[in-house]
């Protein structure tokens, strides 16, 4: 995919879109992640007791890559 940067693609495993979506990491700055168990976006639901592991790792994967975007768009302007 030409031109696109820091993207993170997150999938359920059992999301019926999934078929049509990205389902491997294409770069560096294009990752994909595939959610085991779930459905649709649970990584954008609200954090509650009944989130497995893998949901945790992807929303922390997805925090860590927000964060280091964040850090190298200010750089990028000499923040």
């Amino acid at each position: 995919m030409p031109n696109v940067y820091s993207r993170k693609i997150s999938n359920g495993e059992l999301d019926p879109w999934r078929g049509g979506g990205i389902q491997t990491t294409l770069s560096d700055t294009l990752h994909a992640i595939i959610i085991p168990d779930v459905g649709h976006h649970v990584d954008l639901f609200f954090s509650n007791k009944m989130d497995t592991e893998a949901i945790k790792q992807a929303r922390d994967f997805e925090r860590e890559q927000i964060q280091k975007w964040i850090v190298e768009k200010r750089s990028s302007y000499g923040q």
